[in-house]
């Protein structure tokens, strides 16, 4: 049984990487200038923008605006922190929105009335 944490490691985020490596380039970043940002292997960039690697999911256009954002903050030099931060929002929002579900029913299963990405879990 896959998780949809797996499923977002292994699918979603490499999508997001390279959407973000794209803006990057668009933007005059080195692949090097990326790789260290993204905390990857210029080789990884590489194939991020070959379309080689990250190609799993399509990251839907409702999440450009916030991309945009995390690209800038690495534009500007931002801290790390606030890179993972961004990164780590995409992939919630992406959750929240269940802008994934058809991966993960694809990936692991998943039964059409499932509601984990969208549910707080309340211990009692």
């Amino acid at each position: 049984m896959k998780l949809p944490c797996e499923i977002m490691i292994w699918k979603v985020l490499p999508a997001l990487k390279a959407r973000i490596s794209k803006v990057l380039r668009d933007r005059g970043l080195s692949q090097t200038e990326i790789a260290k940002s993204l905390g990857v292997t210029p080789a990884a960039v590489s194939q991020y923008l070959k379309g080689k690697r990250g190609t799993d999911y399509k990251v839907p256009k409702e999440m450009n605006e916030m991309i945009e954002v995390v690209a800038t903050s690495i534009e500007k030099g931002n801290n790390k922190k606030l890179v993972v931060f961004g990164l780590c929002q995409l992939c919630q929002e992406i959750r929240k929105r269940k802008l994934s579900c058809d991966l993960c029913r694809a990936e692991a299963g998943t039964p059409e009335d499932c509601t984990i990405c969208g549910t707080s879990l309340t211990l009692e």
